[in-house]
């Protein structure tokens, strides 16, 4: 049984998926919207707390401020999650990575009245130069490493969908991370870095003590129920764990257009919501019976961190 367990929501708007996708122009995204109400609604229920790590591209719009400042009254971590999206930002250069961090804090500390304490970067593509960007910026925790080869079948499927696009092939296969995904840690570590002065603690993502099965959303509905049930409970069977989620997971066919080309190339959005929000409740009670106590990623970095 865990003692720790959080509730991570990569809160990615559909425009957060353009990159070789040929998003349309302006397109109906419920995220903001029917994905918000719905992960509202669940966590009330469940009285469970989500860390909401947002991209600050998507707070230009009004509507989407209020959709983040509602999660925030009640309670809700609001974390850092970049600007843009780039799915190679971790092998970006220090000025990019920066101002990708910098401009996202500044929107959620002026939206808060808090500044973040914890980032995730896009595709969970980090590196120690993001990593001592982040520990200067004095962040508590990072979650950007993916400690598992299963990040390669990961990419491979997002080349299919890329491929027509070469800069976005490109893009998407430029790392710093490959030894980690390989033979990363799999707990909760200090980055320690030469000055002594500037620690943060790394959060990677959970995965399997032997195969290093990942654990997050998308793969309950990748693989069949039993063995899905098999990865959580072993993941969660460490001291911490965190459980990624997505808008995306309680949105179906009757949320969108299905006559879009674009749409129609998000996995199985053709499925009904209600269907898939069914399964989300049934993990996420799972997981709170298998948890000691349910916390934010802020609660597991400092317990963790011995705080």
């Amino acid at each position: 049984m865990s003692l720790q367990t959080a509730f991570a929501l990569h809160f990615d708007s559909l425009n957060a998926t353009k990159t070789g996708l040929r998003f349309p122009k302006d397109p109906k995204d419920p995220t903001f919207q029917k994905a918000a109400i719905r992960l509202l609604d669940i966590a009330e229920r469940l009285n469970i707390k989500y860390t909401v790590f947002v991209i600050g591209d998507d707070l230009r719009l009004p509507e989407n401020v209020d959709t983040i400042l509602e999660f925030a009254k009640k309670g809700h971590e609001i974390a850092n999650h970049s600007y843009t999206h780039k799915i190679n930002l971790g092998y970006l250069s220090e000025d990019t990575i920066k101002a990708e961090i910098d401009r996202t804090h500044e929107a959620i500390l002026k939206i808060c009245g808090k500044e973040p304490k914890g980032f995730a970067a896009p595709n969970w593509s980090g590196s120690n130069r993001l990593l001592k960007i982040l520990a200067q910026k004095h962040y508590l925790y990072d979650a950007s490493f993916f400690p598992s080869y299963f990040i390669w079948m990961l990419l491979f499927k997002v080349l299919l969908k890329t491929y027509k696009n070469p800069g976005a092939c490109k893009d998407l296969f430029q790392r710093k991370d490959w030894l980690i995904n390989l033979a990363g840690k799999t707990g909760p570590y200090f980055a320690n870095f030469n000055d002594g002065k500037n620690n943060i603690i790394e959060l990677p993502l959970p995965v399997t003590d032997t195969l290093r099965i990942p654990c997050w959303h998308t793969m309950s509905l990748m693989l069949p129920p039993s063995i899905f049930a098999k990865v959580l409970k072993n993941c969660l069977s460490r001291d911490y764990f965190y459980y990624i989620i997505h808008p995306a997971d309680v949105l179906g066919a009757e949320d969108f257009d299905l006559s879009d080309n674009f749409i129609k190339s998000i996995d199985r959005i053709s499925e009904p919501a209600s269907l898939k929000i069914e399964k989300f409740e049934n993990i996420i009670r799972m997981i709170i019976e298998l948890s000691s106590e349910t916390v934010t990623m802020s609660g597991i970095a400092k317990h963790a961190a011995g705080g």
